[in-house]
């Protein structure tokens, strides 16, 4: 989650505006929040985006991001990042390998050595901590080996990390952060220039 909101300095430049009313001081700085806020989802899609390589185009990634808006009686936007955790591999086009299986994320070429692609294009591999990799799929599993409908084996569906996990990660978040106090200053001036010229 990311929230974009008034630091102390620019309630300070806010308030040493001379002349300038509460009421329309307020107003432009919710609507210099929520401009703001606007940009840096777009910015974090675009980017959330590229590193995936594009498994998810960026007006998916958008949707996926819900802003809040601000208003003059709370003065704080917020970005919060919904949907899937996680992304199935065969998303990033894998291939499949004499050792394991290769596939593309953004720049990087990632190889997963073990690693098999099924008949319906999952990326699976036998590994020690499937039940971490498989949790939800596990429960089902074993209520159907109950019922004596499937085999209970220990191989994990491969996912990539989210659009909720990307959105926090340090490097974007921390990028997003110094969009937001850049953009802010520019769209708080130009709110208040507006605010002005109608009197």
């Amino acid at each position: 989650m990311l929230t974009v909101s008034v630091n102390d300095n620019l309630s300070l430049a806010a308030v040493r505006l001379a002349g300038v009313r509460a009421e329309i001081t307020n107003t432009a700085i919710a609507r210099a929040l929520n401009r703001t806020a606007t940009t840096v989802r777009a910015s974090a899609s675009r980017e959330i985006s590229r590193e995936l390589g594009g498994a998810i185009k960026v007006g998916q990634v958008r949707k996926a991001i819900r802003q809040t808006n601000a208003r003059r009686d709370s003065l704080r936007a917020v970005l919060q990042a919904n949907g899937r955790r996680r992304i199935p591999l065969s998303a990033f086009r894998p291939r499949q390998t004499a050792t394991g299986v290769t596939f593309r994320m953004g720049s990087r070429s990632i190889q997963v050595p073990g690693a098999f692609i099924t008949s319906s294009g999952a990326v699976r591999m036998r590994t020690p901590d499937w039940r971490a990799a498989m949790y939800d799929q596990v429960q089902r599993r074993r209520n159907r080996l109950k019922r004596g409908d499937v085999p209970d084996l220990p191989i994990a569906q491969l996912f990539a990390p989210g659009v909720p996990a990307l959105f926090v990660q340090p490097r974007i978040l921390n990028a997003q952060e110094r969009l937001a106090r850049e953009r802010f200053a520019v769209e708080f001036e130009r709110q208040i220039r507006f605010a002005l010229s109608k009197g």
